[in-house]
């Protein structure tokens, strides 16, 4: 369970401040979206994050104890919030952090509280040996490319597995690449 306000690095206390005042006016709670909102909403995909906001936000789980289901539904409820959470997200994130983005944010600062940790650089390491083994491939490919074109007068007619050059005619390098390591 992660409250909507947790894991967004320097704009944690900010955020958080911005999200519990949601629950300052019941209207933000009653309200539906304006029609035509892009905004999709399955109570499935927020239920454990509407659990942490309960638990975090007393102002939040009164409001919900008194309007549901006497004004509204559950999902109507969660539904209505979340919109809310959307905007002030985007409010917020459109504003820079009022916390240096290194210490001074409690929320920053603990570990377990961000969802993303982009300090481990194991996936970097992973990715640049993708790229290396691309490289080599695409570099052996040329090599082997520049020799058949040498000897072959008819390039565009030169097999690569099951297909010809001019199959490939008009396509990106990257996009050829990708049909070629789908054969494979």
């Amino acid at each position: 369970m992660v409250a909507p306000w947790l894991g967004f690095t320097g704009y944690g206390s900010q955020l958080k401040e911005a999200i519990l005042n949601i629950s300052n006016d019941e209207r933000n709670l009653l309200i539906p979206p304006p029609a035509g909102a892009n905004f999709e909403f399955d109570l499935n995909a927020y239920d454990s994050t509407a659990q942490a906001a309960l638990k975090e936000d007393e102002k939040l789980a009164k409001l919900r104890f008194l309007l549901v289901p006497q004004q509204v539904s559950e999902s109507v409820f969660w539904q209505n919030y979340f919109y809310r959470v959307k905007i002030t997200k985007q409010m917020v994130f459109g504003n820079p952090p009022e916390s240096p983005l290194i210490g001074g944010d409690k929320d920053m600062n603990d570990k377990k509280n961000v969802l993303f940790d982009y300090e481990d650089d194991t996936d970097d390491k992973n990715t640049k040996k993708i790229i290396e083994k691309k490289n080599d491939r695409k570099r052996d490919c040329s090599i082997q490319n520049k020799a058949e074109n040498d000897t072959n007068p008819n390039a565009l007619e030169v097999k690569r597995g099951n297909h010809t050059d001019k199959e490939y005619e008009g396509m990106e390098d990257w996009e050829i690449e990708m049909r070629r390591e789908a054969i494979q």
